[in-house]
């Protein structure tokens, strides 16, 4: 086998070192080209992870507001319950007291009316005496 002259191993050499720098500087290129999309795609990644952070403390402090309604409500609730169950003793003493005094009106009633009748009949028995009485003034004259 011959030897390779000189000039084309230094050709060869220069091809080979442009080529080594060429093909360098193009995987130089790809590769910052990937990094800044990388970087792209991750900052992109970071602001909806931020934008989902924010979320859920926009829901979490919703739900905290809602969780203190609620328990607000079912304070309230209770409280009107037990004023339900007040109201609604309150009421049935107070139905029972009147029917108490609707029965004591009736017994009322019941004793003016005799008591009328005896006013009626002593009213009636008195005239009966005056008769009496006048017509035995006028039989001692």
């Amino acid at each position: 086998m011959r030897e390779m002259p000189n000039e084309i191993r230094t050709v060869l050499e220069r091809v080979g070192v442009e080529l080594w720098r060429s093909a360098s500087q193009h995987a130089d290129e790809e590769v910052e080209k990937i990094r800044a999309e990388s970087e792209q795609r991750e900052k992109a990644a970071n602001e909806e992870r931020d934008e989902a952070l924010r979320e859920i403390e926009r829901l979490e402090a919703s739900i905290a507001t809602l969780r203190e309604h609620g328990h607000q409500d079912g304070q309230r609730i209770e409280q009107q319950t037990e004023e339900i169950h007040t109201l609604v003793t309150e009421n049935a003493t107070a139905r029972q007291r009147a029917a108490d005094a609707m029965g004591r009106v009736t017994d009322l009633q019941d004793q003016l009316s005799r008591q009328n009748q005896q006013l009626e009949t002593m009213r009636v028995e008195a005239q009966r005496q005056q008769t009496l009485v006048d017509h035995l003034r006028d039989e001692s004259r």
